[in-house]
């Protein structure tokens, strides 16, 4: 059996307005996008993931997968270049075992 803990900034916020399946299925979420063995874009990776909204994705997935530290930047010292994409860290790693 596997335990995984995750601190999502801002979580109270989606489970206040969402609810605990809205909570959950962020998580879901989040670890889906730690399934992301290649370097991909912020488009690829939510393309993958089948959401549409931009700001939804950045603000209630990338984000929180980023601070949380379970994927980086390629290019973090140019967060809004064109060029960026994601790769999970070693502690993304570590908890898809």
């Amino acid at each position: 059996m596997t335990m995984v803990f995750l601190d999502v900034d801002d979580f109270k916020m989606v489970k206040d307005t969402r609810g605990h399946s809205g909570g959950d299925k962020v998580l879901c979420e989040v670890a889906r996008t730690l399934g992301v063995k290649t370097e991909m874009s912020r488009s690829m990776i939510q393309h993958a993931l089948n959401l549409k909204s931009q700001a939804n994705f950045r603000d209630r997935y990338l984000l929180p997968a980023l601070r949380t530290g379970l994927i980086e930047m390629t290019i973090p010292d140019r967060p809004n270049s064109r060029m960026q994409k994601y790769r999970v860290t070693a502690k993304g790693r570590g908890l898809l075992g």
